[in-house]
């Protein structure tokens, strides 16, 4: 859900760090963009290279004053999953009209027809980031491959004598770090892959009459709270 910030509630933020789900410092605040009513709708990074890049507040994060930029593929992932995961029981509850004699053919085939197009153009995006998310996974495998091979290059050097235990334990320390953030986001991914292709192959089930009754009433009376 995008943060929602007017450019006076977001100004304090300029030049705070920012980093990614997994703690990956991505840069700090250098400035935002905002609309004619003075929401802002885009910030402004600059990394560490010096380069700038801005990012929709769709992908900022704002929980505790602590600033992170989310996941592009989860978040495009998580969209497209529910779009889809809709559009499949849309068309599953029109078929079962259809079974029940509820609507006539020629209803069903005018809802059908959007349906189907719908359907094939969120399963061919779901398919898109599928393949982006597999990218960065095999980019993700590389990287723990490189850290195994650091982490044994280190402990032979350490058993040899070649470096101390404080290096070491340096060493072993980042190592460790950045493999808690690699599978972190790794497992991450892995869930979304896995929930693009099971929407893929097959529909989700339709929620029995009471079931969608009882959400739909629990919507209604739904209250949300918003922390400061």
């Amino acid at each position: 859900m995008m943060s929602e910030f007017t450019v006076a509630e977001f100004v304090r933020y300029v030049s705070k760090q920012v980093r990614d789900p997994y703690g990956r410092l991505v840069g700090k605040i250098a400035a935002f963009i905002s609309d004619a009513l003075s929401n802002v709708k885009t910030v402004v990074l600059e990394h560490g290279d010096g380069e700038f890049n801005s990012y929709s507040m769709d992908y900022i994060s704002i929980e505790n004053d602590i600033v992170k930029v989310l996941s592009a593929l989860k978040v495009e992932a998580s969209k497209v999953a529910g779009e889809l995961a809709l559009a499949w029981k849309k068309s599953l509850a029109l078929e079962e009209l259809l079974e029940k004699k509820e609507i006539t053919s020629e209803i069903y085939e005018h809802f059908q027809s959007q349906f189907n197009t719908t359907l094939k153009e969120l399963k061919d995006r779901a398919s898109e980031i599928l393949d982006k998310i597999k990218g960065r996974i095999a980019e993700l495998e590389s990287q723990i491959k490189v850290l195994q091979l650091a982490t044994t290059s280190a402990k032979i050097s350490y058993r040899i004598g070649e470096i101390d235990e404080s290096y070491f334990n340096s060493i072993m320390n980042m190592i460790q770090t950045g493999m808690n953030r690699i599978t972190s986001e790794k497992k991450d991914l892995e869930a979304s892959a896995n929930e693009l292709e099971k929407l893929l192959t097959s529909p989700p089930e339709l929620p029995k009459a009471g079931e969608a009754e009882e959400e739909a009433e629990d919507l209604g009376a739904l209250v949300v709270h918003v922390k400061d």
